[in-house]
């Protein structure tokens, strides 16, 4: 009897050890690194998903190196074939211009890209920064520097920046304000920009946010806040227009801390219906995050836990939202976890024939293809390959840039 138990504890071992080198090899044949970060001059660090332009090129941020100081980059990555260029864009000093771009960059109609700075700045409080492309290269300007919370202003702005149909920008802080962080908006005047406080984050409605912010049809401004609540987990909150001008924000979920999440890093995104879909970085069943939907209802919105993540194969610690394909799956990363500890790639396809929402990823084994990643994924053009960056990891354990074949 002994025996036959040892004998069928070596099956089924063998039988998920054979399962897992399977799926290893099947990832492994779809992922492609291609760019490998070097060192200090090359920057490193990339911590924010890409952008990609009609042409094809990437564009994308590192959190620190670079040739001026160490403070970050703006990069492009431009293919040929086969083969990817890097071309450094822009490298920050750590002064006026700013200090540590932790966000993506964003086009505007003319092919400007806008971008932040989470240090930095005339005051230290961070940046908003514009590069124009011009015949040389690319012309770096600061459109506007965070003076912080003792003049009402915001300070540390970690997320990116939302761009609407006539040019404005907005975004958030996580510090300033009245010490919780701010919304905020920048528009375009007279050459210059000015800058409009929206909401400070109180911290009963949310506090800290480290995500950008989306609209819904009608105009309402929604992101989320990593910490203060009802609960101290977090919330998701709303912002909208008042009738005598100005915003006004309130929490439209509070996270409890327990199976439903807490500490929502990344921001939200619609569906086509109206729900909003996000992550949380901690708690859920197993405390390593989970991926959920709110439901508009009457009043109120309900709350559904789509996937809890158990720190295993589907990955822990997602520190990104989530984003949508043609398909209507969701994909995202999750910055732990997976079969080698190193973190994940995720997609979600929505449930068919009554079952449940499914999970299927690819595993970084923190070697040459990738390790932490902090950011979500950019689809290609042709919607058949996600993009995305690693902060570790690579030929030089700095972080890589990759691409997934879409299966």
């Amino acid at each position: 009897m002994q025996a036959l138990k040892t004998f069928l504890v070596f099956i089924n071992f063998t039988v998920a050890l054979f399962v897992a080198v399977l799926a290893l090899t099947g990832f492994a044949q779809a992922e492609k690194v291609i760019y490998s970060f070097s060192g200090v001059a090359d920057g490193y660090g990339p911590d924010a998903p890409l952008t990609l332009d009609s042409a094809g090129n990437l564009y994308g941020t590192t959190s620190a190196g670079g040739p001026n100081d160490g403070a970050g980059t703006v990069f492009m990555l431009t293919r040929s074939g086969a083969t990817w260029t890097k071309t450094i864009l822009y490298s920050f000093t750590g002064g006026s211009d700013g200090a540590n771009p932790y966000s993506r960059v964003i086009f505007d109609g003319s092919g400007n890209l806008y971008g932040t700075t989470d240090g930095g700045g005339d005051f230290g409080c961070g940046t908003v920064f514009e590069l124009t492309p011009s015949s040389g290269g690319w012309t770096q300007r600061t459109i506007y520097a965070f003076i912080g919370a003792g003049q009402g202003d915001g300070c540390n702005p970690f997320a990116g920046l939302t761009i609407d149909t006539t040019g404005n920008l907005f975004g958030t802080t996580q510090t300033g304000g009245n010490g919780e962080g701010i919304v905020f908006e920048l528009t375009p005047s007279g050459g210059g920009w000015t800058e409009t406080v929206l909401w400070a984050l109180n911290g009963v409605e949310g506090g800290a946010p480290r995500s950008g912010v989306v609209f819904d049809n009608a105009g309402n401004i929604y992101g989320t806040a990593s910490s203060g609540g009802v609960f101290g987990g977090g919330t998701v909150f709303r912002l909208t227009r008042a009738s005598g001008g100005g915003w006004s924000g309130a929490s439209i979920f509070s996270f409890t801390g327990g199976a439903n999440g807490c500490s929502p890093f990344g921001g939200v995104v619609f569906d086509s219906v109206g729900n909003l879909y996000g992550t949380t970085q901690l708690c859920g069943t197993d405390e390593v995050g989970t991926v959920f939907r709110l439901t508009p209802t009457i009043g109120q919105w309900q709350m559904s836990v789509i996937h809890t993540f158990t720190g295993a194969v589907d990955g822990a610690y997602p520190l990104t939202g989530v984003v949508f394909d043609s398909a209507g799956n969701l994909w995202g990363t999750t910055y732990y976890g997976g079969l080698f500890g190193n973190g994940t790639v995720f997609r979600l396809s929505p449930p068919s024939n009554g079952r449940r929402w499914t999970e299927s990823e690819y595993s970084f084994t923190g070697g040459n293809d990738g390790a932490s990643p902090s950011a979500g994924v950019t689809f290609g053009n042709s919607g058949t390959t996600v993009f995305g960056t690693t902060t570790g990891g690579g030929t030089n354990d700095l972080g890589v840039v990759y691409q997934i074949s879409v299966k």
